[in-house]
């Protein structure tokens, strides 16, 4: 088949190099402009934009989809279908029928659950055990268009949103190889979601990821796996001339004992308990963190330089960082 593809983060790059892999044509991949990043401002191009280089295939990269030259385009290219992931930009309601067969997405979660730009951090953050990835056609509407298919996988204590994403983006690479092959066959149709038990799966802001020690250590652990790589779970310690220091957590372990202690108490800062705070529940060892400014260490060797005494509070939610 004749397929233009759409998308920008490293979560569509597998699909891309399945759908080479399997024979079809891709004329050309849209992604998003180049961004200047860094302290030297230099410009960086989508994920996608390196694998379709790397591949041979044209570029192209408007600001946005909603103009006469994108249409033109897509129009001039007379495509059997177009497959979107990961893009970041919507598609108007006047393209979604220039290609033969529409648009179909491989969206990161089991629809219609956690619909949005976030789906896998909201799963994570609120202890599913299963996620999946949907292909579906693409309606006006964001992620509400009819599905064609799912496919699952567990969510382990251990993970995190990239790895996560990871697992899921060759899953659905697979999968979305097999469905184009159904739709040009004919032999699959799209069933329409249950937009009643529809729910949704918001982007993070940067201050969402300040832990409250209040919540339970099943929170707080689903906190820091689901905020990686953003907007990453971190806290304030006290530092030097009474400022605080901000300190990215990556890691933590429950440990199996109470203790009557106001939650953000400090209840080991040693190299033989190491670093262990008391939350909502069970109290929290610090086992990976990442200081700001400062290589990524353990809970204990931080101490080892670190003005942190046992008993000392850890007030999060009134530190004003």
């Amino acid at each position: 088949m004749k397929i233009i593809f759409m998308g920008s983060s490293q979560f569509a790059v597998p699909s891309l190099s399945a759908l080479i892999d399997a024979g079809h044509e891709i004329p050309i991949v849209f992604t998003q402009p180049n961004r200047r990043a860094g302290r030297g401002g230099h410009e960086h191009r989508t994920p996608v934009a390196e694998s379709a280089s790397n591949l041979g295939i044209e570029l192209y990269q408007p600001k946005t989809l909603n103009c006469e030259e994108v249409t033109s385009k897509l129009k001039s290219i007379e495509a059997d279908i177009c497959v979107i992931i990961a893009y970041g930009l919507k598609v108007p309601a006047n393209q979604l029928n220039l290609p033969k067969y529409g648009f179909i997405n491989a969206h990161a979660s089991l629809l219609p659950k956690y619909r949005g730009a976030a789906p896998v951090p909201n799963a994570i953050l609120n202890n599913e055990k299963e996620t999946g990835a949907t292909i579906f056609k693409l309606e006006k509407d964001w992620d509400t268009g009819p599905i064609y298919s799912y496919i699952k996988t567990d969510i382990l204590s251990s993970d995190t949103t990239v790895t996560v994403l990871d697992r899921l983006s060759k899953l659905a690479s697979t999968e979305i190889v097999s469905v184009i092959s159904k739709i040009e066959n004919s032999t699959i149709q799209p069933v329409a979601q249950q937009h009643s038990v529809a729910s949704k799966a918001p982007k993070f802001t940067r201050d969402d990821g300040l832990i409250s020690w209040s919540k339970s250590a099943t929170e707080i652990d689903c906190m820091v796996r689901a905020f990686q790589p953003w907007p990453e779970a971190f806290m304030y310690v006290p530092g030097k001339r009474g400022k605080v220091q901000r300190i990215t957590v990556l890691e933590v372990e429950e440990m199996p004992f109470t203790e009557d202690a106001i939650p953000g108490t400090v209840l080991a800062a040693d190299s033989k308990l190491g670093f262990i705070i008391a939350t909502g529940s069970n109290p929290l060892k610090l086992k990976m963190i990442k200081p700001e400014g400062k290589r990524l260490m353990t809970g204990t060797e931080y101490l080892m330089g670190a003005r942190i005494e046992k008993g000392c509070l850890l007030d999060s939610d009134n530190i004003d960082g």
